[in-house]
């Protein structure tokens, strides 16, 4: 289950862990659109404040034997 949205001029996102499996230790923000990135984050979600702009959003789980497959994509424009 992943979820991204806007509150005011932030971009937040959660998440919940995979299920079975080697358990996470972190994970892969992918960020394309008016930002372009990978970003780590250690929880099970992220906020920041964003310039005007639109944000494709997705998230991987990473752990011990490597990355997990990525989230669907999810668009979050800031006007």
């Amino acid at each position: 289950n992943y979820f991204a949205t806007r509150i005011g001029n932030q971009v937040v996102m959660s998440w919940e862990p995979p299920q079975g499996g080697t358990p996470a230790h972190g994970y892969h923000l992918t960020v394309t659109g008016s930002i372009n990135g990978v970003f780590p984050v250690t929880g099970l979600g992220f906020a920041a404040a964003a310039p005007p702009g639109t944000y494709n959003l997705s998230v991987r789980a990473v752990s011990s034997c490597g990355s997990g497959p990525t989230t669907a994509l999810q668009t979050v424009v800031i006007p």
